[in-house]
């Protein structure tokens, strides 16, 4: 079988900050790749590790005093967690936790949207002593980008992603778009990303906007695809990539920037 050529034109864009990719693998899995990429020395001390007794990737320190420069309750979260056969959560923040208790509550759900509104619909807050309380439903308090967070949820062939930005008055703004991976959809991926990639000069950052965009991206494996995604990801900013599939037990293929896994 002949597959078209992949188009990451998307993912080479000067800085994307955080970005999410789901889609299915040319073996009709279900795969979803988290992208770290950064700019500031706190940003880029970080690498993404895998914990195997429950799942879980998360973002960790390589060196906790730079990382402190920052807002290590922004930098620091689970990004990835699988809990069942096909069903797999994925965001840029500590809104992940609620996404997965919201999956494990209602373990009949065939609706990620609804996995990710219920979830995120509703503020909640979590205290830092840098910052107070911080709503991690809502846009992130790093001024003067206000970084979105970004989600994503899949149950099998359903997939969902979601962005919450800064709009008008500081209000929130919240978009859901719930998509289809059918059997013929193998190489067809759906991306969103913190930023738009361009006019990375001005000061704030433009927030991503509008429906997720289209990908092709073909591979049968994790290291496939995270190899493909890290090639494709602008090497100054680059900092981590991992792509897990849909299967019990498999493990994701992670590629930091430093070399660790």
């Amino acid at each position: 079988m002949k597959y078209k050529k992949d188009n990451l034109e998307a993912l080479s864009k000067e800085y994307i900050g955080r970005a999410i990719v789901i889609g299915k693998t040319n073996e009709n899995i279900p795969f979803v790749t988290y992208i770290l990429t950064g700019r500031s020395d706190s940003s880029k001390a970080r690498i993404l590790k895998f914990d195997e007794r429950y799942g879980v990737t998360y973002t960790e320190p390589t060196d906790r005093a730079v990382l402190e420069r920052g807002s290590p309750v922004l930098l620091l979260y689970p990004a990835i967690a699988s809990i069942d056969e096909g069903k797999i959560v994925v965001s840029n923040g500590a809104q992940t936790k609620l996404i997965l208790n919201q999956l494990m509550r209602s373990k009949g759900a065939n609706s990620s949207r609804s996995v990710l509104e219920n979830s995120l619909g509703e503020s909640f807050f979590e205290y830092d002593p840098k910052l107070g309380l911080i709503d991690i439903t809502s846009f992130e308090p790093d001024e003067p980008n206000y970084t979105p967070r970004i989600s994503g949820c899949v149950i099998w062939e359903n997939i969902s992603l979601a962005i919450a930005r800064r709009g008008e008055d500081d209000k929130i703004e919240k978009e859901y778009n719930e998509f289809l991976l059918n059997a013929k959809s193998f190489g067809e991926s759906k991306l969103i990303m913190t930023y738009n990639g361009v006019d990375t000069g001005k000061n704030p950052l433009n927030s991503f906007a509008g429906e997720p965009l289209d990908l092709r991206l073909t591979g049968k494996t994790e290291e496939d695809i995270a190899h493909k995604v890290r090639d494709a990801i602008n090497p100054k900013t680059f900092i981590a990539v991992a792509t897990q599939l849909a299967l019990r037990g498999r493990k994701p293929c992670i590629i930091n920037s430093n070399g660790g896994n």
